[in-house]
């Protein structure tokens, strides 16, 4: 179906909900709903069926998403994120109920209240409909009726809704923009396209995996760097120096066979309370699979 039929078969549905939204409005039970052809649980490998391959995977707070260019006539590319392995937020511009369109760029926002009622505070910086799912983020929220021009986003009812505490127990969503806690070797980070991260990777010994940064082996210095806000938290690790919490105030866990974990992906050994060698590390072979395998789908079609 090309994007001009799709368009104009939202809008019809769009006038007949309005017409009949007592029969089908915001009380009629909601079906499952995809954005850009994605729904909350899907796995890594149904979203590479759906969406392709990755420009790149962002790894945020110990989550990783994969990350998509901006569709043509879009100002913003969109992020699949997921959590032990299934995906608990997406953005997209074409939302869709039961297979049906709902709500395609450049609607007017009231079609979502016609369909799910009125809105809610997400946090400071979005708004959504609880029962669906559904999130309006960015300049969206100052009307959620106006026409909408940014992407949507669908999260998953079963993930924590963000609590805002004083740092550093503050755990913003990793897809927001208010919490950034990443690992960084130099000026490589994990989930770099390979081709990127192999003109800044100087001597570092970096792994990659499927076309991606999946670790870096012995790095002499490793940055976490975390900021809430304006404010920042960040930590530098560097080998032969004793090891400084992270966060404001926050203890290191006790070493595990001689190995900190400060957050996930990277890690510290310590010997003689003093750092002795670091090593970032993607530990998801679920993930790396369903990329190699997506790799040699599109090898074999050529």
């Amino acid at each position: 179906m090309t994007g001009e039929r799709r368009m104009m078969k939202a809008y019809i549905l769009m006038l007949l909900s309005l017409l009949l939204a007592p029969c089908f409005g915001e009380g009629r039970a909601i079906g499952r709903l995809t954005l850009d052809g994605v729904s909350v649980g899907q796995s890594y490998a149904e979203v590479l069926k759906v969406l392709g391959r990755p420009n790149e995977l962002d790894v945020n707070q110990g989550l990783v998403a994969f990350v998509y260019p901006a569709p043509k006539g879009r100002s913003e590319g969109t992020h699949v994120w997921f959590d032990k392995g299934t995906v608990v937020y997406c953005t997209g511009y074409a939302l869709e109920e039961d297979d049906e369109p709902l709500f395609l760029y450049g609607m007017q926002g009231s079609v979502l209240q016609e369909r799910f009622g009125e809105s809610e505070e997400l946090n400071e910086f979005a708004r959504w409909w609880p029962a669906s799912g559904v999130v309006l983020a960015g300049r969206n929220i100052a009307d959620p009726g106006q026409t909408l021009h940014s992407p949507l986003g669908l999260r998953s009812l079963a993930f924590p809704v963000e609590k805002v505490t004083d740092p550093p127990g503050s755990r913003f969503e990793p897809w927001a923009d208010d919490e950034l806690e990443t690992w960084l070797a130099d000026d490589v980070e994990l989930g770099m396209n390979q081709q990127h991260a192999a003109k800044m990777a100087g001597s570092l010994d970096v792994m990659y995996d499927a076309g991606y940064v999946r670790g870096v082996r012995g790095p002499q210095s490793l940055l976490l760097n975390h900021l809430i806000g304006m404010q920042n938290f960040s930590v530098q690790f560097d080998v032969g120096e004793k090891p400084a919490p992270f966060g404001k105030a926050s203890p290191l866990k006790a070493p595990r066979n001689g190995w900190i974990t400060p957050s996930r992906f990277g890690r510290v050994k310590l010997k003689g309370g003093k750092i002795a060698e670091l090593q970032l590390w993607i530990d998801d072979e679920e993930l790396f699979q369903a990329l190699r395998s997506l790799q040699l789908d599109s090898a074999d079609g050529l």
